[in-house]
């Protein structure tokens, strides 16, 4: 149980360093699309921490 726990967490916490790095550069670049993809994948991974499997 522990294992899939850290194993979940790690996951998010990838995604959302991975999608942090990207949505700066859009931000920066203005693409609205990609900042709203980006910002559902952090939510994504929050929602991954919070299951209880």
């Amino acid at each position: 149980m522990l294992q899939k726990k850290f194993s979940r967490q790690s996951l998010a916490f990838g995604l959302i360093v991975i999608a942090s790095a990207l949505l700066y550069n859009a931000a920066e670049w203005g693409n609205t699309f990609a900042i709203w993809i980006l910002l559902s994948l952090i939510v994504l991974a929050a929602f991954i921490t919070l299951m209880n499997k």
